[in-house]
């Protein structure tokens, strides 16, 4: 038997067990315990757990031919979501109220809609999110045949792309689930014994088009030729976004993990796409599943690796809509359904908000629960923001009040000056304010305003790693959704050297991860506000080092020549921003140049009270108070 030595397992492999549990994203290793294996199988004390063993391994089989439906959208998914789909096959598996406990049937066929909306995407952004418009759509089960009729898609008005990628397509996908049975005989959960690979999914996709663009209003048919014997089946339609890339000779490769996808709508039995069968969402079951068993006849799936979070925006509107069970008052507008005037029902999609939620069609008045969404973090708001053609505006403020100021103004977003803060508290720039001071603004700005709130974070306050994500988790956790960290220290007139700067953000960075801190990290390069004669080498030189530690952004003060501009847009991924100045272009040449952001630093403040100091002299001037009015 294997047994621990400090940190380290001696014994054979086959002693240890290795998993990962959801939502911790280390490789646990443990010893082997419990019941040994003939217990369980043989044993009259394990009677129940062998029903549970065989009913969960039934989900998983079924959930197998769920994927199978739609495999060629399978590389636009960003996690395994085969667990979220056996949940819901079990789900289904115990509605069944025919067979006994150990071999209860799995009858999607009988509860199809279960399945409808299903994002294949945890840390991209949802199809709904990147196509924020009604795809309409018919469905025959009996041709097994359908139709998605896709509208012009314009990009930032209906199309939200979520990376550079130069090109974009539609895929829609068609395929055959069938229904899971327990076979007495050979004592395992088997589908209908005509099922074969002529019933996986089938594959139609638009044309590829600019991502910059978007695409004109296109009608895409699909069809299945293999026709079941039985009505132990459901019809499965599906819709993904995959982006392309330009190769040798201007090809297009596709991008995996990248995409975005979703189960559109299904059709079962005796019209059971209507049935009333609660969803109550994707969730963990209370019991393990069983591992998946192995058929040879199916094809690999390809194995789905993680990468780095991508954000979305999900439009919001209000609309009060009364059932006799359910008030719904506050939507989130993903989709919708609709009847037609011939009685067919076409649509897309569900209504949800932000708790339980209900889904439901105008005419027909069908109400049931689907899976939650959760809307997007203030960090995932504010990064999106940077990612847009033109630039982000961003409202300098010094109290809350300017701050709410900037949002009714229409301001997407605000960010404190450390300049402006520091005269308003009467001391001068460069961490003079207490921290306990800063974070105090930081906390009630977030409090009062709905928009993104980033902090000038000056040095860090701190001259450690560790000192300097300690004062980001305290911002994060008061509703923060960014910094600014410069590479110069307070009363300093000197860059501190590049590597070593690199080094502490790259440090900075690994702890915000492992603390699970988010929150959007740009940094500010000062070659040009120092005047430093090698300004452009200095700030793209920095670029490129600081991109490669995972920070979100680079800031650069002062850079105002176009040519300055394009270099150093044109060296980082990372969106560029820079700061308002009497000759600094409009906002729609910088943004042609490449820039993502600009601030206002402490002119706004300044402005206001050159404004207000005016006023005061009048007052004493005219002997009354009618300059304030």
């Amino acid at each position: 038997m294997p047994f621990l030595e400090g940190i380290t397992f001696t014994g054979k492999l086959a002693d240890l067990s290795a998993y990962r549990m959801r939502g911790f994203d280390k490789i646990i290793v443990r010893r082997k315990g419990g019941p040994k294996p003939e217990h369980i199988h043989k044993g009259e004390n394990f009677a129940n757990v062998r029903r549970t063993m065989s009913e969960f391994g039934g989900c998983s089989r079924m959930g197998r031919h769920v994927r199978l439906a739609l495999l060629q959208l399978r590389h636009l998914s960003d996690y395994n979501f085969g667990s979220d789909i056996n949940s819901l096959m079990r789900q289904v598996q115990l509605q069944d109220g025919t067979g006994d406990w150990g071999k209860r049937n799995i009858i999607l066929s009988d509860h199809a809609r279960i399945l409808e909306g299903f994002p294949m995407n945890e840390t991209n952004p949802t199809f709904d999110s990147v196509i924020r418009n009604p795809i309409y759509y018919t469905m025959d089960r009996a041709t097994r045949t359908a139709q998605l009729d896709i509208p012009e898609l314009k990009r930032s008005i209906n199309y939200f792309p979520q990376n550079n990628h130069a090109m974009f397509r539609i895929v829609v996908t068609l395929g055959i689930v069938p229904d899971m049975a327990f076979n007495i005989q050979k004592k395992e959960y088997l589908p209908p014994a005509w099922y074969s690979a002529k019933f996986y999914s089938r594959e139609v996709s638009t044309e590829w088009y600019p991502s910059l663009e978007g695409m004109p209003a296109t009608t895409l048919t699909i069809a299945t030729d293999a026709l079941p014997p039985d009505d132990q089946w459901t019809l499965m339609l599906s819709v993904g976004v995959e982006y392309g890339a330009f190769r040798e000779n201007g090809k297009i490769k596709e991008v995996a993990r990248y995409g975005a996808a979703k189960i559109l709508a299904l059709r079962g039995r005796n019209g059971s796409d209507n049935d009333d069968l609660p969803n109550e969402g994707i969730h963990d079951s209370d019991e393990a599943p069983a591992k998946e068993p192995i058929e040879p006849d199916l094809p690999e799936e390809p194995a789905v690796a993680a990468h780095e979070e991508k954000s979305y925006q999900a439009p919001e509107v209000t609309y009060v809509y009364t059932t006799k069970e359910k008030n719904v008052d506050k939507v989130d507008v993903r989709a919708y359904t609709y009847t037609t005037k011939d009685n067919k029902k076409s649509g897309c999609s569900h209504f949800y908000n932000s708790n339980a939620t209900f889904a439901f069609s105008f005419a027909c008045i069908l109400v049931y629960e689907t899976k939650t969404t959760h809307p997007m973090s203030a960090f995932e708001t504010f990064r999106q923001l940077h990612q847009n053609e033109k630039p982000l505006v961003l409202g300098n403020a010094w109290d809350v009040h300017s701050a709410r100021l900037f949002e009714q103004s229409g301001y997407a977003a605000v960010g404190t000056s450390s300049h402006a803060v520091a005269q308003v508290l009467g001391y001068d720039d460069g961490e003079n304010v207490s921290f306990d001071d800063l974070l105090r603004l930081a906390r009630r700005t977030a409090e009062v305003v709905k928009i993104p709130v980033t902090v000038d974070l000056e040095a860090g306050y701190a001259r450690t790693a560790d000192g300097i994500v300690e004062n980001i988790k305290k911002l994060h956790d008061v509703g923060v959704a960014g910094i600014n960290l410069e590479d110069t220290l307070p009363n300093t007139a000197a860059l501190r050297p590049a590597e070593e700067f690199q080094k502490q953000l790259s440090a900075i960075i690994n702890k915000m991860a492992q603390q699970n801190i988010k929150l959007f990290i740009n940094t500010r390069t000062d070659g040009f506000i120092l005047g430093l004669e090698t300004a452009l080498e200095e700030t793209t030189t920095r670029a490129r080092l600081y991109e490669q530690t995972g920070v979100h952004g680079l800031f650069v003060p002062c850079m105002i020549e176009e040519k300055d501009i394009r270099a150093v847009t044109s060296t980082t991924k990372l969106p560029v921003s820079v700061m308002c100045l009497p000759t600094l272009p409009a906002f729609d040449a910088l943004g042609a140049w490449g820039l993502k952001r600009i601030s206002m630093g402490p002119f706004a403040y300044r402005y206001v009270n050159k404004q207000a100091e005016a006023a005061m002299k009048d007052v004493l001037s005219v002997n009354s108070f009618k300059p304030f009015f």
